[in-house]
């Protein structure tokens, strides 16, 4: 099986940088909605400092690294599995992961700029954008077939006024859609988009620390989160 390596590393961009450049914005708020409590962060980056215990090779199996190691990475991923909306079942499954996270991240960067350049909030963007109505279901949201045909009346006035170009408003409907379609978070509110990129931050950490592990031990990224999630 192929590594991240190339999947999460380098080829998705999905690494240490950006993590860190999500956690250098400050303290997130806790997450009301996700079954954990706010605490759940600071323990989230503190496994992810202790993951990288150089622990020995366990050459009679499939070569995962120290106890402590996988113990983290456990900790880590029965956190940020909650997120998702399918199982990573796959190494492609895997390397589609990583590459949601960091189509996920662009986006919320883009909404950032955009509504600064705009004099709006984030949440009024997000909503013009997203391909579907305000009363459509949390499940719907994530459903091509719900997805309305024609753009939102905000969404018409941005591209009267010259505000966005279409090019521009569609990939960051694209983009929303995408981060709907495979993490369980809602985007219609500032609080919503602050609760997305502090997810998006938990999972770019397990990715990395992941692929650092596997990379270290000399295993497939696929086979360690195997073992992780046994």
């Amino acid at each position: 099986g192929m590594g991240m390596g190339s999947a999460s590393g380098t080829g998705s961009g999905v690494g240490p940088r950006s993590a860190r450049s999500l956690s250098a914005q400050g303290p997130r708020p806790g997450r009301g909605g996700s079954g954990r409590g706010g605490g759940s962060d600071k323990q989230l980056r503190s496994s992810s400092s202790t993951s990288k215990l150089g622990g020995g090779v366990d050459n009679g199996g499939a070569g995962t690294g120290g106890a402590g190691e996988l113990a983290s990475l456990r900790q880590q991923w029965g956190y940020v599995e909650m997120l998702l909306r399918k199982p990573v079942a796959t190494q492609s499954d895997l390397t589609e992961l990583a590459e949601g996270v960091q189509r996920g991240q662009h986006f919320t960067e883009a909404l950032k700029r955009d509504a600064a350049r705009l004099g709006m909030r984030r949440g009024a963007l997000s909503r013009a954008v997203l391909p579907f109505d305000e009363q459509t279901s949390t499940l719907d949201q994530a459903n091509v077939a719900a997805r309305r045909t024609a753009l939102a009346p905000e969404a018409q006035a941005l591209l009267s006024k010259g505000a966005m170009s279409s090019k521009q408003l569609s990939t960051l409907t694209a983009e929303a859609t995408a981060l709907r379609g495979f993490m369980r978070v809602k985007i219609a509110d500032d609080a919503d988009l602050d609760q997305a990129e502090s997810a998006l931050g938990d999972l770019d950490r397990f990715l990395s620390d992941l692929n650092d592990t596997a990379r270290r031990n000399g295993v497939a990224s696929f086979g360690l989160l195997q073992q992780v999630a046994s």
